[in-house]
């Protein structure tokens, strides 16, 4: 089912980009400055050497990377990096991954979900991310894996898609195969309490609150909706409702208490100017041409398993040459 690059990135901007308002005290959790990033992908020092934590610069007038590339009708890679924060065990492991091209001259977004148990040097690939929560680590990796280059990326912490589901009061999901999840964890910290839990979600539209939106996008060993590129969907799912309370929202006040929650779980290298840019761009051109991307063992990857056991993917062919075809980034 093809989804909006709006849909994937509306939660982000849109909230991020009216927290320019808020004291400016706030902005020091938001971001690593871009010009200490130890990898700068494709953005020249030039383009780049001024740049500060993200929402830093305010209303500078100056051209961005966003403008230079709608002008020059060039392609934007974005990656979204999605993990569970503090308090989880497993606290920065990516098990969402997501792709995007916005192709600024053709019109066209390429969607892709990167399967978290996809195996790279030597370690599963949401495992990268964990180790010094930097995005440029895993940004190496792909750019080398998959011949392209990495432009913006963005990390979200789940528990704030939680916290802002809950500040709206909870949001609309079409469960569209009802399932049970007799394995979900019982505690977000399995130090302190390893058990499982029985979960259950009816077929139909369904009202949840922000802990059941988590447990629904979260849950992997569903009897009838298991997996993770089922799972995949089920976040896309909870996005695109976030995506419509937001749009649904008459009051600006209203954004104001989620300032606290976007500073708290949000990190990315867009900076002010750029997530303005990127906002009036896909606002002003809803009908762009959408193709998703899947990469699975229906297609590139084999399933296998570690000297300990542990469950991998893994390329057909042992590169990804093929990958990097029918992406074609």
């Amino acid at each position: 089912m093809k989804y909006k690059i709006l849909i994937l990135l509306i939660p982000l901007i849109f909230i991020a980009g009216l927290f320019i308002f808020a004291d400016s005290n706030l902005q020091s959790n938001l971001g690593p400055s871009a010009d200490v990033l130890s990898l700068e992908s494709s953005r020249s020092a030039a383009a780049r050497q001024e740049s500060k934590p993200a929402f830093s610069r305010g209303f500078s007038l100056g051209e961005n990377l966003i403008q230079e590339k709608i002008k020059n009708q060039e392609k934007l890679n974005i990656i979204i990096l999605g993990y569970g924060g503090e308090n989880h065990a497993g606290a920065y492991l990516t098990d969402t991954i997501i792709l995007g091209q916005i192709d600024c001259g053709g019109k066209e977004v390429k969607l892709v979900n990167i399967p978290r148990d996809l195996w790279v040097e030597n370690r599963k690939i949401n495992s990268i991310y964990a180790d010094r929560q930097k995005a440029e680590d895993l940004i190496a990796i792909l750019e080398d894996d998959l011949n392209l280059t990495i432009d913006l990326w963005v990390t979200i912490d789940f528990d704030g898609f939680r916290s802002i589901i809950d500040e709206f009061g909870g949001i609309e999901i079409l469960v569209q195969k009802g399932f049970d999840d007799y394995n979900y964890p019982r505690n977000d910290n399995d130090q302190v309490d390893a058990g499982v839990m029985h979960i259950h979600f009816d077929q139909g539209w369904q009202k949840m609150d922000g802990e059941q939106a988590l447990r629904y996008a979260r849950s992997r060993y569903g009897v009838e909706d298991g997996g993770d590129f089922n799972r995949s969907f089920r976040q896309q799912q909870v996005l695109v409702a976030i995506k419509n309370e937001l749009l649904k929202a008459q009051n600006i006040w209203r954004y104001f208490s989620l300032f606290k929650i976007v500073r708290d779980n949000f990190s990315t290298n867009l900076t002010t100017n750029e997530m303005w840019s990127l906002w009036d761009y896909l606002r002003n051109d809803p009908d762009l041409k959408i193709e998703d991307k899947i990469i699975s063992t229906d297609n590139f990857l084999y399933a296998s398993h570690t000297s300990d056991g542990a469950y991998i993917l893994l390329p057909k062919g042992g590169n990804f040459k093929a990958i990097q075809q029918y992406l074609d980034f």
